[in-house]
């Protein structure tokens, strides 16, 4: 164990609620050492203590586990002497997927997945208080020791910049700077709603499916003269309906990368079709092919 460790050992000790015994990079570097050693098997913890550098015995590979699994990257299995423990499909997402933004947006989820992390998340960012005021508040509030509330402000400061949670949360208010509903409208899905937040691995708190927010800027201005400002829409036909998509004009680099990594989550969280719409995907595709012919027949004629 090395200093540092030992140091937040000490600190956990005491009296202070629960948080990850370390931060997200660092756990990510004891989940790449798991890779490495045990792929996707499952492995005894008394086995994992050596892959990590610990003693069988010792209290940081508890806790190191315990972090892991707080972030969502390590299942175990068992009691005692016969606890397993795996990574996770999260973690494997974050060690191997290599699709545009998967990593990103599995980096994210992980961040937010630890209790706390996701409640100051959202009470703090985009621009966290003063040191002081947060070891006030972890302290006075909460019951954090001294020496756990130094801890947690850091990891959590670590795992905010490593995740890129912070900038994120900035490119978001930049979409909606008076705290208003960021709309993405689904066609026949409307009214669904959902509402994302950093727990969910994604720093668009306000986003949703439904109303168009008002217009902010120039845009509420030209309202008020009684003009009507729609945003640019894109729509698309999809085999469950269509699918209508408005985003403001101008938007920032950033907050591209905001809606790319909010989609990402969508693509993640959705299921495969059901056979009926299949079917019926199939049927009309076959239609729209078949009309084709006969337009090109009549136009020959």
């Amino acid at each position: 164990m090395t200093n540092s460790e030992d140091f937040e050992d000490r600190a956990r000790k005491e009296r202070s609620p629960s948080y990850p015994f370390i931060s997200l990079p660092k756990a990510l570097e004891r989940a790449k050492a798991f890779d490495e050693a045990h792929r996707r098997s499952a492995a005894r913890l008394a086995t994992v203590a050596g892959t990590w550098g610990y003693s069988p015995s010792s209290s940081g590979l508890l806790q190191t586990a315990s972090a892991l699994k707080a972030y969502g990257l390590l299942e175990d299995s068992g009691r005692g002497d016969d606890r397993k423990v795996q990574l996770s499909d999260l973690a494997q997402r974050i060690l191997h997927d290599a699709r545009p933004g998967a990593r990103e947006a599995a980096i994210r989820e992980a961040a937010m997945r630890p209790r706390l992390f996701s409640e100051y998340g959202e009470k703090w960012l985009p621009q966290r208080p003063s040191d002081s005021h947060c070891l006030s508040e972890l302290r006075l509030d909460r019951g954090f020791t001294e020496a756990a509330a130094s801890l947690f402000l850091r990891s959590f400061d670590e795992t905010v910049a490593f995740s890129g949670l912070k900038e994120i949360d900035k490119s978001s208010n930049d979409l909606d700077q008076d705290g208003q509903a960021v709309a993405v409208n689904l066609g026949r899905s409307a009214p669904m709603s959902t509402q994302l937040s950093s727990a969910s691995g994604v720093g668009l708190r306000g986003a949703r499916m439904g109303t168009y927010p008002h217009q902010t800027g120039s845009g509420a201005q030209a309202q008020e003269a009684g003009i009507a400002m729609q945003p640019p829409r894109a729509t698309l036909p999809l085999p469950e309906g269509m699918a209508a998509l408005e985003i403001p004009q101008r938007l920032s680099r950033k907050s591209w990368e905001a809606l790319r990594a909010w989609t990402d989550l969508m693509v993640s969280l959705s299921e495969p079709m059901p056979d009926h719409l299949r079917s019926q995907a199939g049927d009309s595709s076959g239609d729209r092919h078949s009309g084709g012919d006969d337009e090109d027949r009549d136009s020959r004629d």
